[in-house]
C-alpha cells in the first residue's frame, strides 16, 4: 500500500488481464506511470487473497520483466501466502478458484527441499505437485524457469529491483538488502535463506492444505 500510496503506479483497477493472468502492470493510457489492473474475473474474491497478488505486482515497476524477476516475485508471493494462512487459517479452505490456485503454489513451494527437509527454491525434487502436473514439476522455480530451475540456475537476466522488493526480501531471508535486483544472484539468496515460517509453522500449513505428511 505504502508503494501506491507514494504515486508509483497511476491507479488500481479491475478489467481485463489476458492469458488468465491474475493481475499485471501495464501502460496507463493517460499518464506515464503504470497501471495495475486485477482480472475482473476474481471482483468478488476475498480481499485478502488479493492482497497477495497485490504485494507480487508493487515488485513490477518498469517495462523489464524476465523469468528471474518473475521466479522472485512468486516466491515472496508464495510467502505472503503462507503467512497469510498462519494468521487466517480459515482462508485455507474457501475453495474459491483463487483459493485454490494460491494453494496449489504454495504447495510447489513448502514440497521444494534438499535432502536434510529444509526449505529451497530449485532445489530438485521428483515432483513438487504429486498427480497434478504432467510431466513432473522438480521445483518451485521450475515453474518460471524451466531447465535452468533446478540446482543451477544459468539464466544471466536481470532487472532493476526496486524498495518493495528490498523489503519483501529483508521480511523473507532475514537478511538486510539495499538494492537489490531480480537476480540470479538474489535467486541464490532466497534458495538459501527461505525464512519466513518455522518449521513447526510450515507443518501447520502443510495440514491446512491438506497434504500428505507422511512419518513425522
Amino acid at each position: 500500500m505504502n508503494t501506491v500510496r507514494a504515486g508509483v503506479y497511476r491507479r488500481v483497477v479491475f478489467g481485463p488481464t489476458g492469458d488468465g493472468a491474475i493481475a499485471w502492470v501495464g501502460p496507463s493510457a493517460d499518464s506515464s506511470q503504470p497501471t495495475i489492473t486485477f482480472n475482473q474475473r476474481y471482483r468478488y474474491e476475498d480481499f485478502r487473497l488479493l492482497g497477495v497478488t497485490f504485494s507480487h505486482e508493487t515488485l513490477h515497476q518498469d517495462p523489464v520483466v524476465n523469468p528471474n524477476e518473475e521466479t522472485i516475485a512468486g516466491a515472496l508471493d508464495r510467502a505472503t501466502h503462507g503467512r497469510l494462512l498462519l494468521e487466517n487459517p480459515r482462508l485455507a479452505s474457501l475453495r474459491t478458484e483463487l483459493s485454490r490456485r494460491n494453494n496449489t503454489a504454495l504447495t510447489a513451494l513448502l514440497n521444494t527441499r534438499d535432502g536434510q527437509g529444509r526449505q529451497r527454491l530449485r532445489h530438485d525434487n521428483p515432483t513438487v505437485l504429486p498427480r497434478s502436473t504432467t510431466p513432473p514439476l522438480p521445483s518451485y522455480a521450475a515453474i518460471t524457469l524451466g531447465s535452468t530451475g533446478g540446482t543451477t540456475n544459468t539464466n544471466p537476466a536481470v532487472s532493476p529491483g526496486n524498495a518493495a522488493l528490498d523489503h519483501y526480501l529483508g521480511r523473507t531471508t532475514d537478511a538486510r538488502p539495499v538494492g537489490a535486483t531480480f537476480s540470479s544472484a538474489t535467486i541464490d539468496l532466497l534458495d538459501a535463506r527461505q525464512n519466513w515460517a518455522r518449521p513447526d509453522e510450515r507443518v501447520r500449513l502443510a495440514r491446512l492444505l491438506a497434504l500428505d505428511l507422511g512419518p513425522c
